[in-house]
């Protein structure tokens, strides 16, 4: 979907198995909830480095670390199953983000932010001494338009962007290519 050079691709899926290999030291032990929040403040300590609205693709994020709201769902989707949570996706106009399957319930995971997990809920931040020191907030999302869509439909969100960045550029051969794909 990103459009990645076939030779490049073993480089792009060993620097995926790092993550993964990282992400499954950084969670081990941890119940379901805990694994989830934390990996996504372990992409966002290392793999995820700026945001860029426009950025879709994975092997970019795994260059730069530029990410949006689809490819880092995605990216975080792929270590979600990685270290064996159910992950999902949500598309809402103009925005993409994770869910995680927890005991009893589902969990949104917005995954431009590494507080984006379970956002509504107040984060204590504590020193090294275990004092309080702040608080953070993620302000829960209210997506009207909110659709449950499996990985195959996330993925093909970033078929979708290359489609309208490709349209932006005038070529209007590779969106009909790219919309045969996302099928």
């Amino acid at each position: 979907a990103s459009a990645t050079s076939p030779p490049r691709i073993p480089a792009f899926l060993a620097r995926l198995r790092d993550i993964a290999a990282g992400a499954k030291q950084a969670t081990a032990g941890m119940a379901p909830f805990q694994a989830g929040d934390e990996l996504l403040r372990f992409v966002h300590s290392g793999t995820f480095k700026a945001y860029n609205f426009y950025q879709t693709r994975i092997d970019t994020v795994l260059e730069t670390g530029t990410f949006n709201c689809v490819s880092s769902a995605v990216l975080y989707n792929l270590m979600a199953d990685a270290i064996g949570l159910k992950a999902g996706a949500v598309k809402a106009p103009d925005h993409a983000f994770s869910t995680v399957v927890l005991p009893g319930r589902t969990s949104d995971v917005e995954t431009t932010t590494a507080l984006g997990f379970d956002p509504g809920r107040k984060l204590q931040f504590h020193n090294a001494f275990g004092k309080l020191t702040g608080f953070a907030y993620g302000p829960p999302g209210n997506y009207a338009q909110r659709t449950p869509i499996d990985f195959r439909g996330l993925v093909s969100l970033i078929l979708q962007n290359r489609m309208t960045e490709a349209q932006g550029r005038g070529n209007s051969v590779l969106p009909v290519r790219l919309a045969w794909d996302i099928q």
